[in-house]
């Protein structure tokens, strides 16, 4: 009996060893580092320039969400493939959404490129992003600023 648990705990341990977990990623620009965790939710965006970090935490910054059947749906998994610039975001409906990025020197981008299921969802929604920033709130225009730094969005 000791040993059929020893060899169970050893195969447990090896199998749950071997799953990839999710990796936290970042991205940077000249001013401004930002990170994502292993589902998809900001960490951090830092001013590189002072090490301030500008995201508020007390209240979770998906990249995206998805409206799919009248309700939001937060992301579950992040897998970011470097060599093709291609974050993948899972949703616990089995939805898989690509988003591409690219670093500049200035700013990031980020474009949707692809959905896996595009008949059902009924909305994709950037962020929010919780700033701790409050000089200048643009209101048509999706951008905050204060005396050093300006954040926006761009449709």
């Amino acid at each position: 009996m000791k040993y059929a648990l020893t060899v169970l705990f050893f195969t447990a341990l090896f199998f749950t060893s071997c799953t990839r977990q999710p990796q936290p990623v970042t991205f940077s620009t000249d001013a401004l580092e930002m990170g994502l965790d292993g589902q998809g939710f900001l960490t951090h965006l830092l001013d590189r320039r002072n090490g301030r970090d500008l995201l508020t935490k007390d209240t979770v910054a998906p990249l995206l969400s998805v409206r799919l059947g009248g309700a939001l749906l937060l992301p579950e998994g992040l897998q970011f493939e470097p060599e093709q610039n291609l974050l993948r975001l899972s949703f616990n409906s089995g939805l898989e959404v690509e988003v591409r990025v690219e670093e500049k020197g200035s700013h990031l981008v980020f474009e949707l490129a692809a959905l896996s299921d595009t008949a059902d969802v009924e909305l994709v929604l950037w962020g929010p992003y919780p700033l701790a920033m409050d000089e200048v709130i643009g209101e048509t225009v999706g951008v905050v600023q204060d005396g050093d730094f300006s954040i926006g969005i761009q449709a």
